[in-house]
């Protein structure tokens, strides 16, 4: 024969929930009073503080730059080598692409410049030194001055 478990009976007198006469006042219970234990070390202390709050250095917004369109070509040739040469006279000549109707453009630029006015004049001055039609300044996305500043 199997055994069936007793039940557990009433709880203990501490368990038992307080009875209230109808229309009484709600009773609150006591609560316990923290235990005194024993002093923490001071390292241990110092672990329960909450960490300063670090500042968040935001990023420096990119610098007011301009730059220079000297050409563009649909071929990517044509843009590498007015780029080696421009890079060669000690420019900082980049490339950069977009598209349009489908077709991949190859714009060399020539960067960076802290105005308009710088840009425009040496705008003039590539024209002239390497022949070219009609440079114009433009400005540079922060992404675009960052990848190619030097």
């Amino acid at each position: 024969e199997q055994q069936m478990p007793e039940p557990a009976g009433p709880p203990a007198p501490e368990e038992q929930p307080l009875e209230q006469p109808p229309g009484a006042a709600p009773v609150q219970e006591k609560a316990e009073a923290p235990q005194a234990g024993p002093e923490k070390a001071p390292e241990q202390v110092a672990k329960l503080q909450p960490e300063p709050v670090k500042k968040i250095k935001k990023p420096e917004p990119a610098p007011l730059a301009w730059a220079v369109n000297v050409a563009s070509f649909t071929h990517r040739k044509g843009a590498e080598d007015l780029k080696r040469s421009l890079v060669e006279a000690g420019y900082n000549a980049y490339i950069t692409e977009f598209k349009k109707n489908d077709v991949t453009f190859h714009r060399v630029r020539v960067g960076f410049y802290s105005s308009r006015d710088e840009a425009k004049k040496a705008g003039k001055k590539l024209a002239r030194t390497f022949n070219l039609p009609d440079p114009w300044v433009v400005r540079p996305s922060s992404k675009e001055v960052k990848r190619f500043r030097r």
